[in-house]
C-alpha cells in the first residue's frame, strides 16, 4: 500500500500524530476481542477512541491474512443526538446512506449477514441504550460479525466484555515529549526535566488529551513553570460545571484559553459549532479562521487536522473541547452566538445551494461526495434555522438538500418532516427570493407527497402557482401546472392530468425551460403507458431521453430509461428492454444513485422472467426487495405487476428453487446487486439472437399461450395488453411459421421446443 493510500483510503481514520505508548492496554484489548463485543470504557480524554483505532488496525492486519475480516468500517456517533437515529447512522456509516429506523436495521442486517466484517462504534455513551438494541439484533442475526465500541459507560449486554481504560503511567511521559517536539522541535526528555515532566502527567491524571495540552506550552514554559501553572488552575474554580474526575482537564483547558490571542479564542469559540468536523474553508468563513491560526490551534493541540477520503484535509475538535468552547461562545452573549450560527447556516446554505445548481447535470458526483461529508452541519444548519423560526432561510436550506434525494441525502423518512416544519413557520415575507423559497419548497413537498397522497399534492402544487406567478417566475409556473397534471395522474384521472401536462409542456416550452419540456414528455409517456399507448409511450420517453441528454440531466435520462425497459417489455421488444436496462445501469453505476434502483431491478428481473431466465428473474426480485426496503423507495414505475408476474416465474420454476433463488438475491449487498443486474444484462443480450423461426420473445409468449389453449381474449389478460395486440402478434406468428390456425401453430410450437 503506497502512503497516499494509507492515508487517505482507510476506512479508519489515520491521524498525522504518531500513537504513543498503551502496549499493555492493545495486548490486553487483542486477547479480550476473541469476543463478538467488546467496550472500551473511560472518561473523556482518556484516549478511547485512538485505542479503538489502533485495535481495530491490529485486528483488521492480523485477521486479513486469514480471510476473518473482509471489511472494517468505523462509525462515529458523537454528532448523533436522537437515539431513533442510531440504525441510520450506522447504516451510513458502512455505505447505506439511505435507510432508517427498522428499515435501517433490516438494510445493516442484510448487508452484514454474510460478511466477516469488523464493526467499531465511537462514542456511544450519550445514545448506549439505541445502540444495546441495534447490537443486540446484528450480533444475534450476523453470525460473523465482530464490535468493538467506546464509550463512557459499559452498554450492558450479556456477551459485552467491557475494558476500561486506565490513566497513562510509564508512557505518560514519552507521550508529554512526543508531543512537546512538535511546539520544539529540539526539545527533549533529560535526566534533569523528566522527574518533573513525571509529576505534570500525575497532577494531570494520566489524560491523554490533557497531557497533550499541556505540553503544547512547552515553548514558553518550563518543566518546572508548567507544574506550577498546573497546581494553580487546579486550585481556581473552573469555568463552566465540572465533575471532580476532570478538574485537572477543565484547569488545564482554562490555562490554555488564557494563553490564546484574543482572535484565536474568537476563532477557537466559534469552531464549536461545527458538528462532524470543518474543512478549512468554512473555518474561514464562520469562525475568521487563517491558516495561522488553524496551525496555532493545531500546535496547542485543540484542533486536529485529520486527511480526508480523497486527499484534502478535515479538521475536528475533541468533544470534550467542543463542549467547553461552546460554553465559551454562549458566554460571549447572543448577539455573538447568534451571528457565528448565523454565518454557519449561510456557509452551508451556499454550499447546498451551489451544489443544487449541478444536480441532474454531469457533475453530480463530484456534488454528492462533500454533501456527504457535511451531512452533520447541514441538519445542525435546519435545526437552527426551524428553532429560530427564519421561514425564508429554513425553506430554502431544506429545498435545496432534498435535491439530493437521488443519493438518500437527506433519507426518505425525513424529508416531508423537514419540508412541513419549514412551511409551517410563520410566512410574511413579500420579497421575491422569500415567495420563490415558498413556492419551491411547496412544489417539493408535492413531489414528494404525490407517491402517498395524490390530492394532497396537487393542493401544494395549487398553492405554488399563484406565488410564482406573483414574482413572474414563469419556469417555476409551468413546474406548478405540471405538478397539479402529477396529482390527477396519480389519482387515476388520466384525460385531466394529460390536460394538465400539455398546458404545462406549452407553458415551459414558452419560458424555454427545456428541462420542464423534457418531464412533460416523460409524465406524457407516463400516462400513455398506463393508458396501454405502449407505441405513444416509447416515442415520449425516447424524445425525454434526448432531451435530458442535450441538457447534460443524466437523472432524468436514468429514470426513463427505467421506463422503457417496461414499456419495451410490455410489447414485447425484449432487445430494446435489455438495451434500455443496460443504459439505466450505466447511469446507475456512473452516478451512485440510490432512488428508483428497486425499479430497475424489477422492471429487469420481469423481463428475465418473460425470456424464461426464472432464477435470474428471483434474484433480482429478491434484490429489489431488499433495496426498496433498505432504501425507502416506493414503486415509481407504473404497470408493472410485479406480484403477479413473479406468481406465474414461480410456478414455472418451483417453489424451493424460486425461494433459494429470491433469498440469494435478498441477501446481496448494494455492490453485489449491482453485479448482478449487469450480469443478468449482459447474458440476456447473449442469448436473445438465438431465438427459434425470427420470433421475438413476446411472439414465442403469445405461441405458448396458444399452445397452452387460450383464447386471444385469455391471453390479453394474462400479458396485461389489449386483445387487439394479440390479434397482431398471431398474424406475425402465422407469416414467419407459414400457418393459418391455431392448431397448426400449437404443432409448430411443439416441434420448436416451446412447450
Amino acid at each position: 500500500m503506497t502512503v497516499d493510500q494509507e492515508l487517505f483510503a482507510d476506512t479508519l481514520p489515520t491521524y498525522l500524530t504518531r500513537f504513543v505508548g498503551r502496549a499493555q492496554e492493545l495486548q490486553d484489548l487483542v486477547i479480550l476481542a476473541r469476543f463478538r463485543l467488546v467496550t472500551i470504557c473511560g472518561v473523556g480524554g482518556i484516549g478511547k477512541t485512538r485505542l479503538a483505532i489502533e485495535l481495530a488496525k491490529i485486528l483488521r492486519a492480523n485477521s486479513f491474512a486469514h480471510s476473518q475480516y473482509s471489511d472494517a468500517f468505523w462509525v462515529p456517533l458523537v454528532g448523533v443526538t436522537n437515539s431513533a437515529d442510531v440504525p441510520a447512522a450506522v447504516a451510513a456509516g458502512i455505505g447505506l446512506q439511505g435507510p432508517t429506523g427498522d428499515r435501517a436495521v433490516l438494510a445493516l442486517e442484510n448487508t452484514l449477514r454474510d460478511r466477516p466484517a469488523l464493526l467499531v462504534l465511537d462514542n456511544c455513551e450519550h445514545i448506549a441504550a439505541a445502540c444495546r438494541e441495534l447490537l443486540t439484533t446484528l450480533l444475534a442475526r450476523c453470525p460473523n460479525l465482530t464490535v468493538l465500541t467506546t464509550s463512557r459507560i459499559p452498554l450492558g449486554l450479556e456477551m459485552e466484555r467491557v475494558y476500561v481504560v486506565p490513566p497513562m503511567r510509564d508512557d505518560a511521559i514519552d507521550l508529554f515529549a512526543e508531543r512537546a517536539v512538535r511546539t520544539a522541535p529540539t526539545y527533549a526528555l533529560t535526566a534533569v526535566n523528566s522527574s518533573t515532566i513525571n509529576d505534570v502527567c500525575e497532577r494531570l491524571g494520566g489524560l491523554p488529551l490533557a497531557i497533550e495540552l499541556a505540553a503544547s506550552w512547552i515553548n514558553v514554559l518550563s518543566p518546572r513553570d508548567l507544574l506550577s501553572k498546573i497546581d494553580e488552575t487546579m486550585d481556581v474554580p473552573s469555568h463552566g460545571p465540572v465533575e471532580d474526575r476532570h478538574r485537572s482537564m477543565h484547569g488545564v483547558l482554562d490555562s490554555s484559553w488564557q494563553w490564546l490571542s484574543d482572535s484565536d479564542r474568537s476563532v477557537l469559540a466559534a469552531l464549536g459549532v461545527f458538528v462532524g468536523g470543518f474543512t478549512h474553508e468554512a473555518a474561514a468563513e464562520v469562525a475568521g479562521a487563517t491558516l495561522a491560526s488553524l496551525t496555532s490551534l493545531s500546535e496547542r493541540a485543540l484542533i486536529q487536522r485529520l486527511p480526508d477520503t480523497v486527499g484534502g484535509s478535515r479538521y475536528q475538535v475533541h468533544e470534550l473541547i467542543r463542549t467547553y468552547v461552546l460554553g465559551r461562545l454562549e458566554a460571549a452573549g447572543p448577539e455573538v452566538a447568534k451571528a457565528v450560527r448565523s454565518r454557519h447556516f449561510d456557509y452551508f446554505l451556499r454550499l447546498a445551494e451551489g451544489f443544487e445548481t449541478s444536480w441532474n447535470t454531469p457533475i453530480e458526483p463530484e456534488s454528492n461526495g462533500p454533501l456527504a461529508a457535511e451531512q452533520g452541519n447541514l441538519d445542525s444548519a435546519m435545526n437552527w434555522a426551524l428553532s429560530e423560526g427564519e421561514a425564508e432561510r429554513a425553506l430554502r436550506i431544506t429545498d435545496a438538500v432534498d435535491a439530493f434525494y437521488p443519493y438518500s441525502l437527506p433519507r426518505n423518512s425525513n424529508r416531508l418532516d423537514h419540508i412541513y416544519r419549514a412551511l409551517s413557520i410563520p410566512w410574511t415575507d413579500s420579497r421575491p427570493i422569500g415567495v420563490r423559497a415558498r413556492a419551491k419548497a411547496l412544489c417539493r413537498a408535492g413531489h414528494i407527497e404525490v407517491d402517498f397522497d395524490p390530492e394532497a399534492a396537487r393542493r401544494l402544487f395549487q398553492e405554488a402557482h399563484p406565488l410564482f406567478d406573483s414574482v413572474d417566475d414563469r419556469v417555476g409556473v409551468a413546474a406548478s401546472v405540471r405538478g397539479v397534471g402529477f396529482g390527477y395522474f396519480f389519482e387515476g384521472q388520466l384525460t385531466t392530468a394529460r390536460r394538465y401536462i400539455k398546458d404545462g409542456l406549452d407553458l415551459a416550452a414558452a419560458a424555454g425551460d427545456s428541462q420542464g419540456v423534457a418531464w412533460c414528455y416523460y409524465s406524457l409517456a407516463d400516462i400513455a403507458t398506463v393508458d396501454g399507448r405502449l407505441a405513444d409511450a416509447r416515442k415520449n420517453f425516447e424524445h425525454a431521453v434526448t432531451l435530458f441528454h442535450q441538457n447534460g440531466a443524466p437523472f432524468g435520462q436514468y429514470r426513463a430509461h427505467i421506463r422503457l425497459i417496461n414499456v419495451n417489455r410490455l410489447d414485447g421488444r425484449w432487445q430494446e428492454s435489455v438495451d434500455s436496462a443496460r443504459s439505466a445501469l450505466d447511469l446507475q453505476r456512473a452516478h451512485r444513485f440510490t432512488a428508483e434502483s428497486a425499479d430497475l431491478l424489477e422492471a429487469l428481473a420481469l423481463t428475465a422472467g418473460a425470456l424464461r431466465e426464472f432464477e435470474s428473474a428471483a434474484r433480482l426480485t429478491g434484490a429489489g426487495v431488499t433495496w426498496r426496503v433498505a432504501y425507502d423507495e416506493p414503486v415509481h414505475v407504473h404497470n408493472l405487476n410485479v406480484a403477479e408476474q413473479t406468481h406465474q416465474f414461480r410456478a414455472h420454476l418451483g417453489d424451493d428453487l424460486w425461494t433459494q433463488a429470491y433469498e440469494q438475491g435478498e441477501r446481496l449487498t448494494s455492490e453485489g446487486t449491482v453485479a448482478l443486474a449487469g450480469e443478468v444484462i449482459e447474458h440476456l443480450a447473449a442469448v436473445l439472437p438465438a431465438h427459434p423461426a425470427g420470433l421475438t420473445e413476446r411472439e414465442i409468449e403469445v405461441l405458448r399461450l396458444v399452445a397452452d389453449g387460450l383464447d386471444n381474449s385469455a391471453i390479453a389478460d394474462h400479458l396485461v395488453v389489449s386483445p387487439r395486440t394479440v390479434h397482431a402478434h398471431l398474424r406475425s406468428v402465422y407469416a414467419k411459421l407459414g400457418v393459418g390456425t391455431r392448431t397448426a401453430a400449437a404443432h409448430e410450437a411443439q416441434r420448436l421446443h416451446l412447450v
